[in-house]
């Protein structure tokens, strides 16, 4: 599918198939494309090039009323003039539904159990907690109801926590479609890697290959990581920081570095040591309080974390 806003392209060569009772994330930065593909997948903006299929049936020239699709829109679109429950019922009347069944309805997106529900960004005005509460209950109300559905959202947690799959978007193209757990703990690209979470991340040069792995020199020192690059080849190594812990390495099947604390951030249940780095570089770890009780800017510390949780990269 491709879609252009002038001489703009929005959506570009972008395929995507999501299975019956599925709940999909579109997580992207915002002009990423992916509210225009939710509007394109409603009926309400018509893409360039490209099919829509519903449960088999083609319906990319079905007009949006015809297409059996529920829209729950970032500002809700509700009627300020009518009651919650004349909201809900709007879309029951507007299909001629008898009286009773518009009184049993619970949501108006829901009430006319449409096919497929699409979500844009429908919980970013409230605040944290609820917020938090109403991402469990739309999943569990959806997936006793049976509805596939597609959410928009910048926001990485929220996507961890509710999807079955997440579509990691940019510029208008999908840079990874998987579970959650695959998306975080291999992000297939450098994109991908620092949009959802966060890492340490160090750019180098290859200076030692052997089997099945590689020596990167970087400023923060030589880390080593599972991968094939020929020597000299400018990379990129990352490790998730709840994997680095305080300490040096405790056999060599560890990476260890020298590294100076410049601001530790309490959390709560963890801190969150951020290091001084390089240029573009980041370098943090996530350890209990407890841990790094007494730690503060300016610290020399040694950090460790098994090589077989490095992540390796083309150099972006």
């Amino acid at each position: 599918m491709d879609k252009r806003f002038r001489d703009t392209p929005v959506i570009r060569g972008l395929d995507l198939e999501v299975r019956a009772g599925e709940f999909v994330s579109l997580l992207g930065p915002s002009g990423c494309g992916k509210t225009t593909l939710l509007r394109i997948i409603a009926g309400l903006l018509a893409a360039d090039r490209g099919r829509i299929r519903l449960d088999g049936a083609d319906i990319t020239r079905l007009p949006a009323h015809q297409r059996h699709v529920g829209v729950v829109f970032q500002n809700y679109a509700l009627f300020p003039h009518l009651t919650v429950a004349e909201n809900v019922a709007f879309g029951l009347r507007a299909r001629g539904r008898p009286a009773g069944e518009v009184r049993e309805a619970v949501a108006r997106a829901l009430a006319v159990r449409p096919k497929l529900l699409l979500l844009d960004e429908p919980l970013s005005a409230l605040d944290r907690k609820l917020r938090d509460t109403m991402q469990i209950e739309l999943r569990h109300l959806l997936r006793d109801l049976g509805i596939t559905a597609i959410f928009v959202t910048h926001d990485q947690d929220e996507a961890l926590v509710m999807s079955d799959r997440i579509a990691v978007m940019n510029t208008g193209c999908i840079e990874q479609f998987a579970e959650p757990a695959v998306i975080y703990t291999r992000p297939a690209t450098p994109f991908v890697l620092d949009f959802v979470g966060t890492s340490t991340s160090l750019r180098g040069a290859v200076v030692g290959a052997g089997g099945d792995q590689i020596v990167v020199e970087t400023a923060a020192g030589r880390v080593r990581a599972p991968g094939r690059f020929p020597v000299g080849s400018p990379v990129l190594v990352a490790v998730r920081p709840e994997h680095v812990r305080l300490g040096p390495a405790r056999d060599d099947t560890e990476n260890a570095l020298d590294l100076k604390v410049r601001d530790p951030v309490f959390f709560g249940s963890k801190l969150i040591l951020h290091f001084h780095a390089h240029g573009a570089d980041r370098a943090l770890a996530e350890v209990v309080p407890a841990a790094g009780a007494g730690l503060a800017a300016g610290d020399q510390v040694t950090v460790s974390w098994e090589v077989a949780a490095t992540l390796l990269y083309p150099a972006p």
